[in-house]
């Protein structure tokens, strides 16, 4: 089999020199094409068809010479070999949940950003006296998350403040004392804040909003056995929410595609979640079970820990959180301009962020 781009040949013998040839039927996939080979004359007899196809499928061409024939042309072509992890138009980069976190509690100038400037005696103190000068009580209430160290993740209730020593307490444990240089967030300033939990939360709302849409290449190879009495695999829908493209190595170690196709290729139907394999593709399926590839687009997955990250646009995921957070805090009763507008500003990015789909695309749940 060839791939598009690549130029297909073939001689053969008329045993008279000098034919010109004329074509009665061409067709790709059985759909009647307008598609012709160019025939050159090498001479004794001797022809050389050739073509470079522009589309995969399953070539046929019927016709006859001047003086001799009919002749048939058949072959197959693959799709576009893979280059590419990321397509154009996919959002690209890794920005973790802490990063994130930070940005909407910026948009909501809900945070502070402290380094320790000397160790802490015990488990329930941290110190910063560049940073945490506001009047004694200022920051009870609010939250302190760690962003360093062996406390890395750890949130927790403040109790108090001093300004003198830019001292904050709290009264439960944490695993280690604070050493000098551990980095930490304030967030829940009184009447603007939230907890980190709550902007965690509502940024894992607006992925979900956004994942149909907007999602990353990926691909992984599959294990599972292939026979001819049970010609299918099922999708790890963990690792592709679409498949769009099935591939194998052959004996010579080069990526070949299997096309889609309900007679000869392979198939799945919207949400079924199984890749079937048909025809001629079973018997390359089952000889080699565990080189199948699959090929398709991954949704942005929900956050989890600190460190989790996702390749959706941190600028929109901010301005969206931060517009839903706005409109909900009680002191903009009656007043949704703030977070109107942060919202607006995120449905303007929205365009750029879909993914172009393959045609063949499928998707497993």
């Amino acid at each position: 089999m060839a791939s598009v781009g690549e130029t297909i040949s073939e001689v053969f013998e008329t045993g008279t020199a000098g034919e010109s040839f004329s074509t009665t039927s061409a067709f790709i996939d059985n759909i009647p094409s307008g598609w012709v080979p160019s025939f050159t004359d090498v001479g004794g007899g001797f022809y050389v068809y050739s073509f470079v196809p522009i589309v995969s499928g399953f070539y046929s061409w019927a016709g006859s010479g001047s003086v001799s024939g009919p002749f048939t042309i058949n072959f197959e072509v693959d799709p576009p070999e893979e280059t590419s992890p990321v397509l154009p138009g996919t959002p690209i980069g890794t920005t973790t949940l802490d990063q994130l976190v930070e940005h909407v509690a910026l948009r909501m100038m809900d945070l502070v950003q402290a380094t320790a400037t000397g160790d802490s005696s015990d488990f329930k103190s941290f110190t910063d006296v560049n940073t945490l000068v506001e009047d004694n009580s200022f920051f009870a209430g609010m939250e302190i998350h760690f962003t360093s160290g062996p406390n890395a993740g750890i949130t927790r209730r403040i109790a108090d403040s001093d300004y003198v020593s830019g001292t904050l307490s709290w009264e439960q444990d944490i695993i280690a004392p604070v050493t000098a240089g551990t980095t930490v967030n304030i967030y829940n300033r009184s009447g603007l804040g939230r907890l980190y939990r709550e902007y965690k939360n509502t940024i894992n709302m607006v992925i979900r909003e956004i994942s149909s849409n907007s999602m990353q290449r990926n691909s992984y190879e599959v294990s599972d056995a292939v026979s001819f009495t049970s010609p299918s695999l099922a999708v790890d829908i963990s690792k592709l929410s679409k498949v769009c493209s099935v591939s194998y190595l052959d004996l010579t170690g080069q990526r070949r595609h299997i096309r889609r196709n309900r007679r000869n290729g392979w198939w799945s139907n919207n949400g079924e979640g199984t890749i079937w394999f048909m025809g001629g593709a079973l018997g390359i399926a089952a000889s080699l079970t565990t080189f199948v590839t699959l090929h398709g687009y991954l949704k942005a997955q929900q956050l989890s820990a600190g460190s989790d990250a996702t390749f959706i646009d941190p600028e929109w995921i901010a301005e969206t959180a931060a517009g839903l957070l706005q409109n909900a805090n009680p002191d903009n009763a009656g007043n949704l301009a703030p977070g109107q507008y942060l919202r607006n500003r995120a449905d303007a990015m929205r365009g750029k962020m879909a993914t172009p789909f393959d045609a063949n695309c499928v998707s497993t749940s």
